[in-house]
């Protein structure tokens, strides 16, 4: 049995999911599990004590490095500016596996110092780029990898909602997941830079190049709606990534010059997302050798802090 924890008891931490049976939140998926007992923690005292009643489990009154010894395994699912306190903390507390929302860091002066104690200690930190650890999507980069080679992957689009570091580092991380390929922009041109859903992340509109892809990304700026597609355009096949992940769809068009026609459809491609999220940890925590994606996710934080600000 690991004992775990869960910082933050908003949207993702156990909103999301808190009234219906999808399981979408790190404190629903933790009450599913058997291999894990948990407790909860939020500056709101009286959110962390709904929560802990829905899901009979003990609520912590505070953070700090003597209490966090006693968990294996704490998910950071508060806002993004707490981030580096909350990991410095579990680093100094040597905590095995650690699961982090994303971003990072929206300040890009924390990223080399969170890196330092990350090298200098031993925990994993396994950053939450859900899509990367599905199933489905898994599948779908096997597909990509054997249309890559015969067709060139000429298009890349984005469409996304509410914010460039937020949800846009969502779709670079999974077409660098499915492509098995770092992204770097080039010839950037940016446009529709505005600050609607968070203070330090604005909703974007790019276009750039990628090697010899095209790279165009719109940010839909003051939607409301949950939004997130992608679309990769080879030279005679297109994959369509859309309902914000849930749905894949495989087209090919079989003689030059005809219309596309649907090959394959993946439904239920995010169901209960966050159990595989899980899944996951709990992989880290069996086998010390097990890479994690902490690397990965800073490196991209940072290319992302790059593209808004230079």
């Amino acid at each position: 049995m690991y004992n775990a924890l869960v910082i933050g008891c908003g949207n993702i931490g156990a909103g999301y999911d808190f009234e219906n049976e999808q399981v979408l939140t790190h404190a629903k998926a933790l009450s599913l599990n058997k291999n894990f007992s948990f407790k909860v923690f939020d500056v709101d005292k009286i959110l962390a004590k709904k929560v802990s009643e829905r899901y009979k489990c003990d609520t912590e009154e505070d953070i700090n490095e003597a209490m966090l010894k006693s968990f294996d395994l704490v998910s950071i699912c508060s806002p993004t500016k707490t981030h580096f306190e909350y990991l410095t903390k579990c680093f100094d507390a040597k905590v095995k596996v650690i699961i982090c929302e994303k971003p990072v860091s929206s300040n890009e002066n924390d990223l080399p110092v969170l890196l330092e104690r990350y090298n200098l200690g031993d925990s994993k930190v396994q950053v939450n780029y859900t899509r990367r650890f599905q199933p489905a999507y898994s599948q779908l980069r096997k597909k990509i990898k054997t249309i890559s080679e015969v067709e060139k992957l000429t298009n890349i689009s984005i469409r996304y909602q509410r914010g460039f570091l937020n949800n846009c580092s969502h779709a670079i991380d999974l077409i660098e997941f499915l492509t098995d390929k770092k992204i770097e922009l080039k010839n950037i041109q940016k446009s529709n830079f505005i600050y609607d859903h968070f203070e330090n992340d604005p909703t974007l509109t790019l276009s750039a190049n990628w090697d010899e892809t095209n790279v165009n990304i719109l940010g839909l700026s003051n939607v409301l709606f949950p939004y997130f597609d992608i679309d990769f355009y080879f030279e005679s096949s297109k994959i369509e990534i859309k309902e914000l992940g849930r749905t894949i769809e495989i087209l090919k068009s079989e003689n030059r010059f005809t219309t596309l026609i649907s090959k394959e459809i993946i439904k239920d491609a995010m169901k209960d997302n966050m159990i595989n999220v899980l899944v996951e940890a709990k992989e880290l925590l069996k086998d010390s050798s097990r890479k994690d994606n902490f690397l990965d996710a800073v490196q991209l934080n940072q290319k992302m802090l790059n593209y808004l600000n230079n």
